[in-house]
């Protein structure tokens, strides 16, 4: 664990922290999907986050106070060697030599749409923005999700929130009566390479 990384013990399960996370991750792809790269790039960062952090519930029962992903998903390689495949890996971590400008991690989307001011101790992120829309940005996304989703348990029964969307009437999120609820189904069953199966 680093030495300036503090921890809090979990006061949830693992499970309601994947579905805060797949709230946002729902969102973030039909954002993606009707082309607003910036959005999804925000709410994106923060399913992110929720997912890394569910994990380490999940494995430790307690998670990393704080946002910064590149931390947390050095904390996640330490728990399963899946973290430590590379094509996932560049997309939080520095690597060397630099990934070109206009291919940001899913770090930079944090502290730069999320977090835009400078952290006490942290040096202020590149650019005034995030240019968006790089290749593996929302396959990463769809990869992490899948992986915590299925290391996660679901108590039994219990139908969560992306099962609710595709199959229930939409109540949890209030949109049953809405003429978008078919298209927002249709991208979960036939656009989403992880969900679609």
């Amino acid at each position: 664990m680093s030495s300036s990384m503090k921890w809090k013990p979990a006061r949830g399960s693992a499970y309601g922290w994947v579905q805060m996370a797949d709230q946002r991750y729902v969102a973030a792809r039909f954002l993606y999907w009707k082309g607003f790269h910036e959005e999804f790039a925000l709410l994106g960062a923060h399913a992110m986050e929720l997912y890394l952090k569910a994990y380490l519930i999940h494995k430790t029962g307690k998670y990393p106070e704080g946002h910064h992903l590149d931390e947390i998903y050095k904390e996640c390689m330490k728990h399963n060697d899946f973290f430590k495949n590379e094509s996932l890996r560049i997309h939080f971590l520095p690597i060397k030599p630099p990934l070109p400008d206009k291919e940001a991690t899913w770090t930079h989307y944090s502290e730069v749409l999320r977090y835009p001011e400078p952290l006490p101790g942290r040096p202020h992120p590149p650019g005034a923005g995030v240019i968006v829309g790089v290749s593996g940005t929302h396959q990463t996304l769809d990869c992490i999700a899948h992986f915590v989703r299925e290391a996660v348990d679901r108590p039994p029964g219990h139908r969560d929130v992306i099962d609710d969307l595709i199959n229930g009437d939409g109540y949890i999120w209030a949109i049953h009566s809405l003429s978008n609820l078919p298209e927002i189904r249709k991208l979960f069953l036939y656009d989403n390479q992880y969900f679609s199966s």
